[in-house]
């Protein structure tokens, strides 16, 4: 086998031992790097402290007049120069321009209401202000003196006429503004259409995202305890639901095209979303079609190898039954990350507004101005976002790793112990440095990204073709690394959680691992991922003709496939939080196969912690490449003298079910 083959690389002192305990032997690896990551925190936690006691966020919630006075806060900082700063805005919760239309370079104040009607005269201004104690004009002008004052941008009363206005974010916005961005909505047809069509189908669209979650369920239930009988289910599913969806739009499109064709021959006339509906659908039905085609013959050229992820999935389904609770991981990972960006942004709003005031000598307003050192935390607070996202998905990956590991590598599996919390455990006690290492690997690929994506939005429309075409080479360079160094950080986690090596020696191993098993994986972890990919699209294709047969026939709707297509997005991620969570338990279980048929030979003293039928599936099923990659070889060494290892056959298992490992005694 490939794996076997490895073993005959020295590989130090497990090789040295009679016995291997993968899980037992370990320490703290990549620990400057913790230190080095516990030192940027220390960064991030310095810059929180700044901007919580430079920066004022009421300035952005509550907004600010053109003195620097927040409008509803009592203790306002005096501004020197500024004859109106440091006022107590208690009670005026709103800001108001005295010229909306400008909001730039408009004199604002603070108010204690929006005006609730047209004003459209000085007297008209003055007696509201004497009814209602809602003073429009600069601050210290009595309403008696309104009349003989200068209306407009500048002040000190509002241009005139005075639009009926109401709050949003406590900034005074008229109602002009808001029909004027209707009329404008309702200008563009199909868009309104589309808003409408949304906003009368949002309860479907939740019914149908609650349908999804369900389907999801399912197709884990499915796998958990049919797993051979519900990949050839999920192959035929998906063949006949992504058929009958062609078939299904390919027959909408013909009846829509029916009814548009009556309208016309009965010289009424047509409105222009009818003959939309028919282009939208015959469009769908083209790309659905091609779409089905190649899955198709995607699934017929992959159709011999079903047998192997019947036993795949069964071995992951038993992981899934030991340890149902790791389904539970891309939910606790979805709210680490919700949580740390609630805080993030808590961050950059204060720090945003930790800049320094200034007069502007021509108007006499504050302006705010950001100093040189606030540029340089922005820049900070960008890579914490980056690094420690990746760092929490990595966490997500080694958690699973290590519970999966303990189940493999436990012959009693009715001595498993919160094999979850166990992972958590030692990925604290252990190997946050190495996850650290790896998620900053990550880093250093995604910041250049996100600066090439910066430069490219700055430079869209230019007429230099080359450089276009050079960003464009740097992007897709930077893509194709990011997502190998994804896929080997992957790996030398799951080597991490098995040998407790560092990061790099992790990686190296994993590199070994992937180049000896190059068949076994393409095989193997292509396949799996793809059938879980499939039953993503069986509950999307579930969702969609669900929601096009409910909503074919609601009539308030015009583009009925929009909302349904909606749902369909929302149901692809619902089942893929559910279903990714498969593939890195079947990513583990390869690598821990690989690691066990490497070391151990099946003999008493080296007894394959792998059970018998997943041994057997696996090495049928690369038996014949391997043949057929002898074959080639011999052939191209024909012309000189070649001596080959006879392939010796493959020990059978011994299973000790009495043994297990040694308690994980450094955990509590």
């Amino acid at each position: 086998m490939g794996c076997c083959v490895a073993a005959d690389r020295p590989r130090e002192e497990e090789l040295r031992s009679a016995r291997w305990n993968p899980i037992v032997k370990r320490s703290c690896t990549d620990v400057i790097c913790l230190t080095v990551f516990i030192v940027f925190w220390i960064g991030v936690l310095a810059i929180a402290c700044y901007s919580l006691y430079y920066g004022q966020p009421s300035r952005i919630v509550f907004g600010h007049d053109s003195y620097g006075n927040v409008c509803g806060e009592e203790d306002n900082n005096y501004i020197e120069g500024i004859d109106y700063s440091g006022l107590d805005m208690s009670g005026k919760n709103f800001l108001f321009y005295m010229n909306p239309d400008d909001f730039t370079d408009s004199l604002s104040i603070c108010v204690e209401t929006c005006p609730d009607k047209m004003l459209d005269s000085k007297a008209n201004v003055r007696i509201y202000a004497e009814n209602t104690s809602v003073e429009l004009c600069k601050y210290g002008i009595k309403s008696d003196d309104y009349e003989v004052k200068k209306f407009g941008t500048d002040g000190p009363c509002p241009k005139l006429p005075v639009s009926s206005s109401f709050s949003v974010f406590h900034r005074c916005i008229p109602n002009d503004l808001i029909n004027t961005v209707i009329d404008y909505l309702n200008s563009v047809d199909t868009l309104q259409l589309v808003i409408s069509d949304l906003y009368l189908g949002w309860k479907q669209i939740n019914v149908l995202c609650v349908l999804a979650l369900v389907l999801s369920i399912v197709m884990v239930l499915c796998i958990r305890f049919l797993a051979p009988v519900v990949v050839w289910l999920l192959v035929i599913l998906t063949s006949v639901g992504f058929i009958m969806g062609t078939l299904f739009l390919w027959w909408t499109w013909y009846t829509e095209r029916e009814y548009l064709e009556s309208v016309q021959a009965s010289n009424v006339t047509v409105h222009v979303s009818l003959e939309e509906n028919v282009e939208s659908f015959l469009t769908y039905s083209i790309i659905a079609t091609i779409v089905t085609v190649i899955l198709l013959l995607i699934i017929l050229a992959m159709i011999k190898r079903l047998r192997l992820v019947t036993a795949l999935f069964s071995e992951a389904g038993q992981v899934v039954a030991c340890i149902p609770c790791i389904l539970l991981q891309p939910f606790w990972t979805f709210i680490m990350l919700i949580s740390y960006f609630v805080l993030w942004t808590g961050i950059m709003i204060s720090l945003s507004t930790a800049d320094e005031s200034s007069m502007d000598p021509y108007t006499g307003y504050v302006y705010y101005d950001n100093n040189r050192p606030v540029s340089y935390m922005w820049w900070y607070m960008i890579i914490a976002l980056v690094w420690t996202t990746e760092f929490i998905l990595a966490c997500q990956e080694m958690t699973i790793a290590g519970a999966v590991v303990t189940y493999y590598f436990t012959r009693d599996k009715s001595m498993l112990s919160t094999p979850v919390l166990k992972s958590i455990g030692r990925l604290i006690y252990y190997h946050l440095g190495s996850v650290v290492l790896g998620s900053f690997l990550i880093t250093l690929i995604r910041i250049p990204r996100l600066i090439l994506t910066w430069v490219q939005n700055r430079l869209k429309g230019s007429q230099n073709k080359a450089v276009d075409y050079c960003l464009c080479c740097c992007q897709c360079c930077l893509w194709c690394m990011e997502k190998c160094m994804k896929f080997l950080n992957e790996n030398a986690y799951i080597v991490i959680a098995i040998d407790g090596v560092p990061f790099f020696v992790a990686a190296q191993r994993a590199f070994n691992i992937i180049l000896s098993n190059a068949l076994r994986m393409a095989a193997i972890n292509s396949v799996g991922d793809f059938i879980l990919f499939l039953g993503k699209l069986v509950v999307v294709a579930l969702t969609g003709i669900i929601g096009l047969a409910w909503m074919k026939d609601d009539e308030s709707l015009n583009f009925f496939a929009i909302p349904v297509m909606l749902a369909c997005i929302f149901a692809f991620f619902i089942a893929h939080c559910f279903l990714s969570v498969y593939e890195m338990i079947i990513d583990t279980l390869l690598v821990c196969f690989c690691e066990d048929c490497r070391v151990n030979d099946g003999s008493p003293d080296k007894q394959y912690y792998m059970s018998a039928s997943l041994m057997k599936c696996v090495t049928d099923t690369t038996d014949g490449m391997d043949s057929l990659k002898r074959k080639k070889d011999t052939n191209d060494t024909m012309a000189e003298p070649i001596h080959l290892d006879e392939r010796q056959p493959t020990p059978e298992p011994v299973v000790d079910d009495t043994t297990s490992i040694p308690p994980d005694d450094n955990i509590a």
